[in-house]
């Protein structure tokens, strides 16, 4: 994630598999290696996509301080549905990214605390690409 600031050097490690297995897996397959990858990295943003959302509970165990960044996907889950998940992660106060098109930053801003909260637009086109601008 090119452009947010951190203490130290911020690498964002990313499991994009963990979309499309259950929790129990994601937890004996994969959190050992993600584990492993967060604690070597001083200020780590772990990225997420949003229909992995399932595991976040499962990451809270082991952030310990280091930011999650969440990749909002058009095809969803709603916000709606993802929001108590969002303030379960400010209330361990874990920093949070949140990378959105344009229409969900007021409804963001309105629910979310600013506190350890970064919203990074992206513009996204009608047929749910990024606009050309941006790649």
């Amino acid at each position: 994630m090119a452009g947010v600031w951190g203490p130290s050097f911020s690498p964002s490690p990313q499991n994009d598999h963990a979309v499309s297995v259950s929790p129990l897996v994601y937890r004996q397959a994969m959190l050992p290696a993600d584990r492993r990858t967060i604690e070597a990295c001083p200020s780590a943003i772990f990225h997420l996509h949003s229909p992995g959302y399932h595991q976040i509970d499962i990451l809270l165990g082991v952030l310990n301080g280091h930011a999650l960044e969440v990749n909002l996907e058009p095809s969803g889950p709603s916000l709606e549905k993802l929001l108590p998940t969002f303030q379960k992660v400010q209330e361990r106060k874990i920093p949070l990214l949140l990378s959105n098109d344009w229409q969900q930053v007021e409804e963001l801003g309105a629910v979310l605390s600013p506190h350890g909260l970064a919203i990074l637009y992206v513009p996204i086109t009608s047929s749910g690409c990024m606009e050309e601008s941006q790649i």
